[in-house]
């Protein structure tokens, strides 16, 4: 079978942009206790079973989201780098597949492909070399639209299709939701999908009334990972410190 040519400038791309992450320096800036100092001690404390560490009033001020980040590099054996620059990838493949009931071109596709996997962000020495949580801030936002546009654009296919896409936009949002404080702006989107998605189910699907339930159930699933997400870390908290937070 000949390999698709717009595929294999794509693989290449990837590769080409992944080495670049890889050889990219990386630091973390002098910001104090609060910013990457913060984050990188809580990964430490992680790894080590404490958890955020020892409870005091800067514990839980900030998302856990990028201290999981880069513990996860470390369980896999795997360089931040390298790590970060899949996470960049994985998410602009999944959007621009995403992108696919949209546009069938795909020249078109390839070149906002690479616009997000070269794009300015992710050679921006305050976000991305940056040992901070903004250096993945951008790839969870592609990772959480991408996701939960398909789970929309699979909606007229069979269950089973949709399914990975109903629960990677659940673990993606959140992932997305505990990297900042703020990252509530995302939530309307998340649930404002997932509903037109049910009403098209309800008004437009023509499918019989147990087939309907079934769907609508099934989109629930990502707002449970979330809740399930939410209650954990809640959990841990309570555990490890007495508050629930």
């Amino acid at each position: 079978k000949q390999v698709d040519p717009i595929l294999l400038l794509g693989c290449i791309a990837a590769v080409f942009r992944l080495g670049l992450f890889v050889r990219y320096p990386y630091a973390a800036f002098d910001y104090g206790p609060y910013d990457d100092e913060y984050f990188l001690k809580s990964a430490a404390s992680i790894l080590e079973g404490a958890w955020l560490g020892e409870y005091n009033y800067i514990t839980l001020i900030k998302g856990v989201s990028f201290s999981l980040f880069v513990a996860l590099a470390n369980v896999l054996c795997m360089p931040y780098s390298m790590l970060l620059g899949l996470f960049y990838i994985a998410s602009a493949a999944v959007f621009c597949h995403a992108l696919r009931a949209v546009s069938e071109n795909k020249w078109s596709r390839l070149l906002i492909f690479l616009y997000l996997i070269f794009s300015p962000i992710g050679f921006d020495v305050h976000v991305t070399q940056r040992l901070y949580r903004n250096a993945i801030i951008f790839p969870s936002v592609l990772l959480t639209l991408g996701s939960i546009l398909l789970v929309y654009y699979r909606r007229d296919g069979k269950l089973r299709q949709q399914l990975p896409w109903l629960i990677l936009s659940g673990v993606s949002f959140s992932f997305f939701y505990y990297i900042r404080e703020d990252s509530i702006w995302l939530l309307p989107f998340f649930v404002c999908a997932l509903m037109v998605t049910a009403v098209w189910y309800i008004w437009f699907s023509g499918r019989a009334k147990r087939e309907l339930v079934r769907r609508c159930a099934f989109l629930l699933l990502p707002v449970a990972i979330f809740l399930g997400a939410n209650n954990a870390y809640r959990g841990i908290n309570q555990l490890h410190y007495g508050v629930d937070n």
